[in-house]
């Protein structure tokens, strides 16, 4: 690969040593080199964020709760399950309530929503609705189409609701107490 005129780009920081990296006038084989400690920098931030990911919903799990406050942090991870519905017996299911009497057609359509050729797709607000029916064979009905399959990895979110205090720098990493 040969170097090409410099282009004007803006200078970049090179994040661990803090070297500014001419963009535009740096070889091609440091700009090589560069982008590929970068993506291993990148590789290994990864493989710590899904560690510190899996404590920070150990102990939301161990809390009970799907959300908190931590300092000037919002933390929140999703449920360790995602319902799965079984569509062909949530059909049947619907249909049969219908014809029961014990649903109207409006509200088994809302339920599981027809599609063209792909199969329906259900409603997952209205399925919710169906399982708070006053009507327990409504709600056994339904709950009986929904299985929990666990989540591979669950995702936390992190936003900052007060101005940082000890802001971490890429260099210094975690402070003591944290």
């Amino acid at each position: 690969m040969s170097d090409a005129a410099p282009v004007t780009l803006r200078p970049v920081l090179d994040p661990v040593s803090g070297e500014v990296v001419e963009l535009g006038v740096a070889e091609t084989e440091r700009l090589a080199e560069f982008r590929d400690f970068l993506g291993d920098c990148k590789r290994r931030i990864d493989e710590v964020l899904v560690e510190v990911d899996a404590e920070v919903t150990r102990r939301l799990d161990a809390d009970n709760v799907r959300s908190s406050k931590a300092g000037g942090f919002e933390v929140k991870t999703e449920a360790p399950y995602v319902t799965t519905w079984d569509t062909a017996r949530l059909g049947v299911a619907l249909e049969a309530l219908v014809v029961a009497g014990k649903l109207t057609r409006k509200a088994a359509t809302a339920a599981l929503v027809p599609q063209p050729p792909p199969p329906p797709k259900p409603n997952a607000a209205e399925l919710k609705k169906l399982l708070a029916h006053v009507d327990a064979e409504v709600v056994e009905a339904i709950d009986a189409c929904r299985s929990a399959e666990t989540r591979q990895r669950r995702r936390v979110t992190v936003k900052r609701t007060a101005p940082a205090q000890g802001r971490l720098s890429a260099a210094q990493g975690p402070q003591e107490g944290m």
